[in-house]
């Protein structure tokens, strides 16, 4: 887990939000309720794990927003604020049997 924000205060979620299970997981610059775990971790020097260049559709402004060393809540993310405003889309997918397949592990 990598530079998230948890701000969850109220219950039963401020009891549970923030756990790790298990051993061997990377942990750097998470914000749990204002403390940073694991304490003494340096602000995030990269802008995204998943994107090399910033997508259309996130604005410059919440671009690396969330994350040590941003205030938690300064930003917020294109998913949240599709929610927030009910921008919701349904999108109906129809396949041919010939277009399914099944994968062997």
């Amino acid at each position: 887990m990598i530079g998230n924000e948890i701000p969850n205060l109220t219950f039963p979620y401020s009891f549970v939000n923030y756990t790790i299970q298990g051993i061997g997981h990377f942990l750097h610059g998470n914000n749990n309720k204002g403390a940073i775990h694991p304490a003494g971790t340096n602000e995030l020097v990269d802008s995204s794990y998943a994107y090399m260049y910033k997508p259309a559709y996130v604005s410059d402004s919440q671009w690396a927003g969330i994350g040590l060393a941003n205030p938690m809540g300064s930003q917020t993310i294109p998913a949240y604020d599709r929610y927030q405003s009910e921008a919701f889309s349904v999108v109906f997918v129809v396949m041919r049997p010939s277009q399914l397949y099944m994968r062997r592990a």
